[in-house]
């Protein structure tokens, strides 16, 4: 029911794709793919499900990509966000992004 919830607030209340976008780039750095837990059990388990992600990042978006225990997240260069932002401006499902904004709001 979620999904739904926000697959419908998508459809109803459209964001300009610059904004979307721009707000998406906001919150990228602190995604749990990037911003992990302290060394220990969690740390280990985020790193044997999250690191196929990170690697996969990498080479969708060729940029070098790593994670950080740091509560602020990474730092991207301004030619990686460039790139990150290129990278999700060329995806044809702006929905699915519009949904994934909704769903950081949440």
């Amino acid at each position: 029911m979620p999904l739904m919830s926000l697959a419908a607030m998508a459809l109803d209340k459209p964001r300009p794709r610059g904004i979307v976008i721009e707000t998406l780039l906001q919150y990228i750095p602190t995604d749990p793919v990037f911003c992990r837990a302290e060394p220990g059990d969690l740390a280990e388990k985020q790193a044997e499900l999250l690191d196929p992600v990170l690697r996969w990042l990498e080479k969708e978006i060729e940029i070098p990509l790593h994670s950080t225990s740091s509560i602020f997240g990474v730092e991207f260069s301004c030619s990686d966000t460039d790139k990150l932002r290129h990278y999700i401006d060329g995806k044809e499902t702006f929905l699915g992004i519009q949904a994934i904004l909704y769903f950081t709001w949440i």
